[in-house]
């Protein structure tokens, strides 16, 4: 029975022995076990603090899209009244040139009455005053 204790002790010890070697080799595994865990949830705290970051990012833009579609909006329908404005002043410039072209025909006419009237007078003119000629 001693035999056997002592045996089974020798065993132990040699099994001992061999893993002892190893011992350092698994507490260096566990630590570099515990220090990548600690990266892991360092990087994990980042990436939701980058999230959260790009998620605040994406409404701000969001709304500041929104903000530019009603800004575009409402720049086209003021470039559409003007361009109605455009049209109508167009339009009354047109309106105006005929009548200044109409009064122009007109007041062509009328010169030429009085131009006409003008020399049916110096025509009358000569006349008295060639009848009156012999009479002074």
């Amino acid at each position: 029975i001693v035999n056997r204790i002592h045996l089974r002790n020798e065993a132990k010890t040699a099994t001992l022995e061999k893993l002892v070697p190893h011992l350092g080799t698994l507490e260096a595994t566990r630590n570099l076990l515990h220090e990548t865990k600690e990266l892991a949830r360092k990087n994990e705290h980042d990436l939701r603090n980058r999230i959260a970051e790009l998620q605040e990012s994406n409404f701000e833009l969001s709304g500041s899209s929104k903000v530019q579609t009603a800004k575009i909006s409402q720049l086209e329908k003021q470039i559409q009244i003007l361009e109605n404005d455009k049209a109508e002043l167009a339009r009354q410039r047109d309106l105006a040139s005929k009548e200044v072209e109409d009064r122009k025909i007109k007041s062509q006419a009328q010169f030429d009455v009085l131009v006409g009237k003008i020399k049916k007078l110096e025509g009358a003119w000569d006349e008295v005053a060639n009848a009156a000629a012999p009479i002074v």
